[in-house]
């Protein structure tokens, strides 16, 4: 996870790049914490996006 910066918005955009959790711990509501987490992480930096990119 980083910050960029949008030219067209003027604001900074949170950038996540290849969210994995591994098989012992899927289904137990952690990635979706995760993502809450970056959520408010946007907000908190007024973001104008968050972007998640799965390469």
């Amino acid at each position: 996870m980083f910050f960029s910066y949008s030219a067209s918005s003027g604001a900074p955009i949170l950038y996540l790049e290849d969210l994995f959790v591994e098989e012992a711990y899927r289904h137990q509501g952690i990635c979706k914490a995760l993502l809450s987490k970056l959520a408010n992480l946007s907000i908190e930096n007024h973001c104008c996006r968050m972007e998640w990119h799965a390469l």
